[in-house]
C-alpha cells in the first residue's frame, strides 16, 4: 500500500506552546494568569462579584419568598415612614412570586455557574474548588440568607430596581 502525501501529518513548532499542524494552530499550555498580570487582579474581581451576586440572589430568594403577601398588604396601608415605602414597593413583585423565585434562581445559578471560569483561570483545580466551596458557603448562602431573613424589607427595597 503506497501513502500520498495528504495523509502525512506536517507540524511545526511555533513557540514553546504552539504547534501547526497542516495549516491548524494549537496552542498546547492553557497558562495561568500571575498576580504581576492584570488579567489575575480583573478574573479575582469578576469571581469576588459573582460570589456577591449569587449571595444577593441567594438571600433574596429567603427574605421575599419568606414575606406574606397580608403582612405586606398591611405594612403598605398602615405601616410607618420607611417601611411603608419599602412594602409599597415590594408588593407588587412580591405578588407574582413565580416570577420573583425564577429571576432570583436564574441570577443565582447563572453567577455559581460562572465562578469556576474565571477561577480556574488564577489557580489549579484543587485550589479552586476549596476556594469555590467556602466562598460559596459563606458569602454565597450562609451571611447572605441570615441578613435577608432580618432584613429583608430592607434589602428586597434596595435591590428592587
Amino acid at each position: 500500500m503506497s501513502k500520498s502525501m495528504s495523509d502525512f501529518i506536517n507540524c511545526l513548532i511555533v513557540s514553546e506552546d504552539d504547534l501547526l499542524c497542516n495549516g491548524t494552530q494549537y496552542h498546547l499550555a492553557d497558562h495561568k494568569a500571575k498576580p504581576e498580570d492584570a488579567l489575575f487582579w480583573i478574573y479575582l474581581c469578576i469571581y469576588a462579584l459573582l460570589v456577591l451576586g449569587a449571595g444577593l440572589m441567594s438571600g433574596l430568594t429567603i427574605g421575599l419568598l419568606s414575606l406574606d403577601l397580608l403582612s405586606l398588604k398591611v405594612l403598605c396601608d398602615s405601616g410607618t415612614g420607611e417601611t411603608k415605602r419599602f412594602a409599597q414597593r415590594l408588593f407588587p413583585i412580591i405578588k407574582r412570586h413565580h416570577w420573583l423565585l425564577v429571576t432570583l434562581l436564574l441570577g443565582n445559578a447563572a453567577c455559581v455557574e460562572a465562578m469556576p471560569l474565571f477561577l480556574d483561570r488564577v489557580s489549579d483545580p484543587v485550589t479552586a474548588v476549596l476556594v469555590s466551596v467556602t466562598a460559596v458557603l459563606f458569602f454565597g448562602e450562609v451571611i447572605p440568607q441570615a441578613l435577608c431573613t432580618r432584613y429583608g424589607l430592607m434589602i428586597g427595597y434596595y435591590c428592587s430596581p
